[in-house]
C-alpha cells in the first residue's frame, strides 16, 4: 500500500470511481471541471495535481483532494488547505487516517466543508471544532414564496427591510485588486482567507460551467452572488456567496442590488456565513437567522442536493496549538468556500 501524487494516466480509474460515490456531482468526470478544481489552484506553487492516492498495485484503494489556501489568521499569513474529497474503500479503511494526517502534517490550519456525518465523528475524536455553518434567510416577495413554498412552514422567515438609500453600484468581469480591508475592519472576525485577485478570479470567474456575478461600489465594496431557479417555477433565490462590505452598510448595498436587479422574480435572499458580527449586522435588516436547520421545515432550494440538513464545517488548528481561535463566531466562512451547484438547464 503506497500514497502517490495523482497522474493524468490515473483519470479513467478515478473517474469510474467518481461515478458511484459522487453520483449527484457529476462535474468531477469533466476534464477541464477537474483540471481547474485540482490543478489550477492560485496557491499550487508546485504545478503537481492536488489529490493523493491511496493504491495497492496499480489499483486505487483510496484518495485525498484538496486546495491550499492562504489565510489570514489574526493578523498573520498562514499556509492552509481546503480539503474537498476523501474517500477510502471499506477493505482499507483503516489507511484513511494516513491520508488526513499527510494533510495535515502539510499545512498549519485545515478547514473542512460540508462533512458527511463519517467525518464529523472522525474530526471530533480529533478534537478539530465541528460546526453547522449558520444561514440568512429573508423573503423579498412573501406572496409568491406562500405559493411556491406551500407545503412548507416559512412564517419563521422575516421580510427584507427595505429602505429608501441606495449606492451607485457596477458590475464587474473580473477582479482587478485585493480588498481584505471590510473584513479586517470587523472586530471579532480573526480569521479569513487571503481574498487576493488571483484566488477571487480562479474561484469565481475562471470556474466552468458556473456563472457568478460580480458588483462593486468603490468605497463600500463588493458583493459575489449568483440566481438560483427554483425548480417546478419560474422563480429564483438570491444566493449571496462573499460579502466584502464595510461594516454597517450591509443593508444599504442589499437595497441597492435588489434595485439594480430589478427582477420581481427573485423571492428570497440567503447567505451562509460563521461570522457573528456579520449575522448580527443581516439580522438588522430583516434576516432570520438560522443555526440549526436539521428537523426544521427550511425549504429544499438547492439542487441537485437536498441542502435541508445541516451544512457542517470543521476547523483543525492543533497544529498552532490554538485551540481558543477555532470559534467558528470568529471566523469568516461561507458558502462560497464549497459550493457545488450546477448549472445543467
Amino acid at each position: 500500500m503506497k500514497i502517490v501524487r495523482y497522474s493524468e494516466d490515473d483519470f479513467s480509474s478515478i473517474c469510474s470511481i467518481f461515478a458511484r460515490i459522487y453520483v449527484r456531482n457529476p462535474l468531477l468526470r469533466n476534464v477541464e471541471y477537474f483540471k481547474w478544481q485540482f490543478l489550477r489552484q492560485p496557491y499550487n506553487y508546485e504545478g503537481l495535481y492536488t489529490l493523493w492516492l491511496l493504491k495497492e498495485d496499480d489499483l486505487i484503494c483510496g484518495f485525498y483532494g484538496w486546495v491550499p489556501v492562504k489565510i489570514n489568521a489574526n493578523g498573520k499569513m498562514k499556509n492552509g488547505c481546503e480539503p474537498l474529497i476523501w474517500w477510502v474503500n471499506a477493505k482499507h479503511k483503516f489507511h484513511g487516517l494516513q491520508l488526513l494526517n499527510r494533510i495535515r502534517n502539510e499545512n498549519e490550519i485545515c478547514l473542512y466543508q460540508n462533512c458527511s456525518e463519517e467525518s464529523q465523528k472522525i474530526f471530533r475524536k480529533m478534537k478539530f471544532s465541528v460546526f453547522s455553518l449558520p444561514r440568512c434567510v429573508t423573503i423579498l416577495n412573501r406572496k409568491k414564496a406562500k405559493e411556491v413554498f406551500h407545503n412548507y412552514d416559512i412564517t419563521q422567515i422575516r421580510d427584507f427591510e427595505r429602505g429608501d438609500k441606495v449606492f451607485d453600484l457596477f458590475v464587474v468581469d473580473r477582479f482587478t485588486q485585493a480588498e481584505n480591508s471590510s473584513l479586517q475592519k470587523y472586530q471579532n472576525i480573526h480569521f479569513h482567507l487571503c481574498y487576493t485577485t488571483e484566488y477571487l478570479n480562479w474561484r469565481y470567474v475562471d470556474i466552468p460551467f458556473h456563472s457568478y456575478k460580480i458588483i462593486k461600489n468603490e468605497s463600500v465594496g463588493w458583493i459575489v452572488y449568483r440566481l438560483e431557479k427554483i425548480i417546478g417555477s419560474d422563480t429564483y433565490i438570491l444566493k449571496i456567496m462573499e460579502v466584502n462590505i464595510c461594516q454597517g452598510k450591509i443593508g444599504v448595498f442589499l437595497q441597492s442590488l435588489i434595485r439594480h436587479l430589478n427582477n420581481e422574480k427573485i423571492i428570497m435572499v440567503d447567505f451562509f456565513c460563521s461570522a457573528q458580527e456579520l449575522l448580527d449586522e443581516f439580522a438588522t435588516v430583516g434576516f432570520e437567522i438560522i443555526k440549526q436547520h436539521t428537523g426544521t421545515q427550511i425549504p429544499k432550494w438547492y439542487r441537485p442536493i437536498n441542502r435541508s440538513r445541516d451544512l457542517v464545517s470543521s476547523i483543525d488548528m492543533l497544529k498552532m496549538n490554538s485551540v481558543r481561535w477555532s470559534q467558528p463566531s470568529s471566523w469568516y466562512i461561507t458558502l462560497g468556500n464549497s459550493d457545488i451547484d450546477r448549472e445543467w438547464d
